[in-house]
């Protein structure tokens, strides 16, 4: 019995085997998958042009823009208005209460340029999905990264102007 297991297994084997091919067809290219393939090269075919951005995007950047400048100069304003500081002032002096009021100044004007900087990232959100869908935004995604790039100084600013006036 075990001498006839791999005998069957042989015999089985030679079954799958034909001498006959042409049975089966070829799974070379056919002519007219040659031709197709010729006919589409990428040099027939012209580059769609790209799609202009949404205005609406670009409304909204303009948008981000103005309250950018606002908040830059809101923090300006602040800074220049602030006295010197004197953390080692007494709790509830006179000296103390301007601290506060100027840190309050200088926190919202932090604020404003942080709301800003995610209003820029809501809009470089929305260049991206325009890219993917074929409009030409690198102009305006390299003002973005500018703007971003104002906004991490403006943020650095402050807060270096809030450090010195905090205990």
């Amino acid at each position: 019995m075990k001498a006839a297991l791999p005998c069957l297994f042989l015999f089985l084997l030679a079954g799958c085997t034909s001498k006959n091919d042409a049975a089966y067809p070829s799974l070379s290219p056919r002519p007219v998958e040659k031709i197709a393939a010729e006919d589409l090269s990428p040099d027939d075919t012209p580059a769609p042009e790209p799609a202009a951005v949404d205005p609406a995007i670009l409304k909204r950047m303009a948008a981000v823009r103005a309250a950018l400048r606002q908040a830059r100069e809101r923090l300006d304003q602040a800074v220049a208005a602030a006295s010197a500081p004197a953390p080692e002032a007494e709790r509830g002096s006179e000296q103390w209460v301007d601290n506060q009021v100027t840190l309050s100044r200088l926190l919202a004007a932090q604020g404003a340029v942080r709301n800003a900087g995610t209003d820029l990232g809501a809009v470089m959100s929305d260049l991206a999905q325009a890219r993917v869908g074929g409009a030409a935004t690198a102009e305006a995604e390299a003002e973005v990264q500018s703007l971003q790039a104002e906004v991490e100084a403006l943020l650095t600013r402050g807060q270096s102007e809030i450090g010195r006036r905090t205990p």
